[in-house]
């Protein structure tokens, strides 16, 4: 049976790596809910002060904290990098 994945994001392309698996647009119909890569996320989400070589994006930030809380104990959640430099 497929496993329904919802991506956070918009980069669907992340989920290509998960064998047997379809994209949902509903997070209440996903097993699996993936947050992609991108932006670092703002330190201030987590009560430090930015560095000035951050690069973030508050609203993403906050848009996917709330996506964030959504998720069931029954969903796995993954996370794709968000922060690495070169």
């Amino acid at each position: 049976m497929s496993k329904k994945i919802f991506v956070v994001g918009g980069a669907n392309w992340y989920a290509n790596w998960i064998a047997d698996s379809v994209l949902t647009d509903d997070i209440n119909e996903a097993d699996i809910v993936l947050f992609t890569g991108g932006e670092d996320v703002d330190p201030v989400m987590y009560g430090k002060e930015k560095h000035h070589t951050t690069y973030s994006n508050i609203a993403r930030d906050e848009e996917e904290a709330e996506i964030f809380n959504e998720i069931r104990e029954d969903q796995l959640a993954l996370g794709i990098c968000r922060g690495l430099r070169r």
